[in-house]
C-alpha cells in the first residue's frame, strides 16, 4: 500500500492537467493499473490515448472526459465497453474500427458533442444503440462491413447527422431510421446490404448528396430530385436480369433528374440498357468493378449533359462508342481487353477543354490512337475557329487539352517524327515559312517504374519555353503546365491496383502557352532576319517534389486553316495547301550539346568562303 501512495504522489503533484495525447505501452507498465485510471481523471484535455499491449481493465470511463479517444487493432478482443449510459460531454470522435469482436455499440447519450463515430470491420456487432441517431452534433456513422449487423433502427435522427456508410453490411435486414423530410445534404450507403427495397422511412426525402444501394425495383418509387449521385450494385432478389430491371428503372423521377449514376461492383452487368440516353441530365457515368460488361451501348452519344465518363477495372470491356460532344472528362483505368474507340467523340467536340486517359490500357489498337489523334486535332480547331463556345472557368479561360495512354513507339515515332528526344532539353529553328496559325502539342514518355503510385500523388508537368537572345542568352517566354492524378480518382479500395504495367504517355496542348509563342516568334521576326530558335525544358513532379522518372520528351506544330466556309483543314494535307512533308524539311532540332544559332551557321559559312578566296588568291599568285 505504501508503494501505491508513492506513485500517487507522483502524479498528483505533477501537472499533467493539458495533456492532449498519449500512448502507452502496456507490456512495459509495472505501476498498479489504478494509477492510470487517476491520472486520466486529471487529463480532462486528452483527446487521443493509445493504448498498446495486453490489456485487460476496466478504465471506469464514467470519470474520464475524452475529447476523443482511439482504440487501436490490437484491442480487438474487446467485447463491449460499459453496461450503462455514461456522461462524456467533451467526447467528439470515437473511433472502434476492426474491434472484431465488439457485440454491441455502447449507450452513448451522455456524449451530447460526439460528432464522429466509426465502427468499421466489427465484423460481431450486431446492434446499434438508438440514442446515436438523436445525438445533437452527430454528424457521421460508420458501420461499413460489420457483417453480422442485423439493424439500424431511430425513432429520431438528428439533422445534423450527414453521413451514414453501412456498405457490405451483409445481413442488414432492417433500416428504420426515421427522418424529417427536410433532411437534405445526406450522403446515405447502403449497398451490398440483405435489403431487397428502399427503406420506406426515407421514401420521402429529396436532395441527398449521394444514395447508394442494391439494384432493386423498389428505386422507381423514389421520388424526382432525391439525389445528386446515385451508386448502384448488384441487386439481391433476381428477378430479371440486371440489364432488364435497370430497363425499366432508369425512365423514372429519381433517374431522370439524376446528375451522376455509378455502378459499382455490378459482376452480373454485362451490358447497360440500350434507352440509357433517357438520362438527359445526367452529367457523369462512372463504372467501377464491372468484370463482365464487354462494350457500351451507342445511344450513349446522345447523353447531352454527359461531361465525364470513368471506367475502372472492366475486365472484358472490348470497345467505347463515340461519345457525346459535351465529353470533357474520359478515364479508363486498368481495361485490360479495351481494344476500339471507333472515335472520342461522335460529332465535333462542343468543349474547349479535354481530359482523357487510359491508364494500363495496353490492349489498344492503333486505330484507338489514331481516334486520340483525331480528338485532338478536333478540340484544337474548335479553338482556332473561335465558335464561341464557353472556355472553362477553372482555368481562367485558357484551353486545355490532355491525353494519356500507355505508350507505343511506333506511334510515337508518328505523333513527333522531328521533334523528339531523351534528352529534356529541346532546341529547335523556327523556319522561314512557319505558319503563324501553328499550334504546339507537347508529350512526355513517363516511365512505369516509380518510386510512388500514380493512383495517389497528383503529378505537375509541362515545359517552360525560351527564346534565344544571343548565343548563350536565353529570354523566358512561358510555362506551359498543369496538376493532376494521371490516373484520375477512383475509389480507395483499388488504388494498390493502380501500378503501371507500360511505359504511357501524356500528350497535351496549352492553348495560352502556344499562343505566347506564336507571339514571341512574330516578334523576332519583325526584329531580325534570324530564324527564331526555342528552347523547350521538359518537367515532371509530384506536389511534393519526387521526380517523375522519364525516358522521352516531344514537340509538335499542328496547323488549322479556315476555308472561307468558316471549315477548318487540320494539317494542310487537303488539296490547295501545303503538305507536312514539305515543311518538316525545313526544321532543325539539335541537342544541348550541338546547339547552335541560325545567324551563327551562316557567320562560319561567311568565314569559310572567305577562307577559300584567300586560299585560290595566294595560289594563284
Amino acid at each position: 500500500m505504501m508503494w501505491l501512495i508513492r506513485q500517487l504522489q507522483l502524479i498528483w503533484f505533477q501537472d499533467i492537467h493539458g495533456v492532449e495525447s498519449m500512448t502507452v505501452d502496456m507490456n512495459q507498465v509495472t505501476i498498479d493499473p489504478r494509477i492510470i485510471i487517476i491520472a486520466l481523471r486529471k487529463m480532462p484535455k486528452l483527446r487521443l490515448l493509445a493504448l498498446r499491449g495486453n490489456f485487460n481493465m476496466d478504465l471506469e470511463w464514467n470519470t474520464v472526459f475524452l475529447e476523443g479517444f482511439q482504440l487501436p487493432n490490437d484491442l480487438s478482443n474487446v467485447e463491449k465497453l460499459w453496461d450503462t449510459p455514461q456522461n462524456l460531454p467533451s467526447l467528439e470522435f470515437l473511433d472502434l474500427c476492426c474491434c472484431k469482436h465488439l457485440i454491441e455499440c455502447p449507450n452513448l447519450a451522455g456524449a451530447t458533442n460526439l460528432k464522429s463515430i466509426k465502427l468499421d470491420g466489427c465484423k460481431s456487432l450486431q446492434d446499434v444503440d438508438p440514442s446515436i441517431f438523436s445525438l445533437p452534433k452527430i454528424e457521421e456513422l460508420h458501420v461499413s462491413y460489420c457483417t453480422s449487423l442485423k439493424r439500424l433502427c431511430g425513432d429520431y435522427c438528428s439533422p445534423s447527422l450527414h453521413c451514414l456508410w453501412a456498405t457490405g453490411c451483409s445481413n442488414l435486414k432492417e433500416f428504420s431510421i426515421s427522418m424529417m423530410a427536410d433532411h437534405s445534404n445526406l450522403r446515405l450507403l447502403l449497398p451490398s446490404t440483405a435489403l431487397s427495397e428502399v427503406p420506406s422511412t426515407i421514401m420521402h426525402l429529396k436532395d441527398l448528396e449521394w444514395f447508394s444501394f442494391n439494384i432493386s425495383y423498389s428505386l422507381e418509387k423514389l421520388p424526382q430530385n432525391f439525389a445528386s449521385i446515385i451508386a448502384l450494385t448488384d441487386p439481391i432478389k433476381h428477378e430479371d436480369g440486371t440489364c432488364i430491371m435497370l430497363r425499366r428503372i432508369l425512365p423514372t423521377p429519381a433517374f431522370l433528374s439524376l446528375k451522376e449514376l455509378v455502378f459499382y461492383r455490378c459482376k452480373r452487368l454485362s451490358e447497360l440498357p440500350d434507352n440509357i440516353h433517357v438520362l438527359q441530365s445526367l452529367q457523369v457515368l462512372a463504372l467501377d468493378d464491372c468484370h463482365v460488361i464487354k462494350s457500351l451501348p451507342t445511344s450513349i452519344k446522345n447523353l447531352q449533359q454527359l461531361i465525364e465518363l470513368w471506367i475502372a477495372n472492366c475486365e472484358m470491356l472490348q470497345y467505347v462508342p463515340p461519345l457525346p460532344p459535351s465529353i470533357i472528362y474520359f478515364k479508363a483505368l486498368n481495361c485490360k481487353s479495351l481494344e476500339t474507340l471507333s472515335s472520342l467523340t461522335s460529332e465535333p467536340p462542343r468543349q474547349h477543354n479535354a481530359w482523357f486517359g487510359f491508364h494500363n490500357c495496353t490492349m489498344l489498337d492503333d486505330d484507338a490512337y489514331e481516334a486520340v489523334l483525331k480528338d485532338l486535332k478536333s478540340r484544337i480547331e474548335l479553338v482556332a475557329n473561335n465558335d464561341g463556345y464557353p472556355h472553362n472557368e477553372a482555368n481562367n479561360g485558357n484551353t486545355f487539352l490532355y491525353y494519356y495512354l500507355p505508350s507505343k513507339e511506333s506511334i510515337t515515332n508518328e505523333w513527333f517524327p522531328d521533334y523528339y528526344s531523351r534528352e529534356a532539353s529541346i532546341i529547335v529553328e523556327v523556319a522561314p515559312d512557319h505558319k503563324i496559325s501553328s499550334c504546339l502539342v507537347g508529350c512526355i514518355l513517363i516511365s512505369q517504374y516509380q518510386s510512388f503510385n500514380f493512383g495517389v500523388k497528383k503529378v505537375i508537368f509541362g515545359w517552360k519555353c525560351y527564346l534565344r537572345k544571343g548565343c548563350n542568352d536565353w529570354e523566358w517566354i512561358t510555362t506551359s503546365g498543369n496538376r493532376g492524378l494521371l490516373t484520375g480518382y477512383a475509389f480507395s479500395d483499388v488504388i494498390d491496383q493502380l501500378e503501371m504495367v507500360s511505359d504511357h504517355k501524356v500528350v497535351w496542348y496549352d492553348g495560352e502557352s502556344s499562343n505566347m509563342i506564336t507571339e514571341a516568334i512574330k516578334e523576332k521576326k519583325r526584329d531580325t532576319a534570324c530564324n527564331p530558335i526555342l528552347k523547350f525544358e521538359f518537367y515532371a513532379n509530384t506536389e511534393d517534389n519526387e521526380e517523375v522518372v522519364m525516358k522521352g520528351f516531344g514537340i509538335r506544330w499542328m496547323h488549322v486553316h479556315v476555308n472561307h466556309d468558316g471549315q477548318i483543314s487540320p494539317d494542310a494535307t487537303h488539296v490547295g495547301y501545303e503538305s507536312h512533308d514539305v515543311e518538316r524539311r525545313t526544321y532543325h532540332m539539335t541537342t544541348p550539346s550541338n546547339n547552335q544559332s541560325f545567324c551563327g551557321e551562316h557567320l562560319h559559312f561567311l568565314l569559310f568562303v572567305i577562307v577559300v578566296i584567300a586560299f585560290v588568291y595566294l595560289v594563284t599568285l
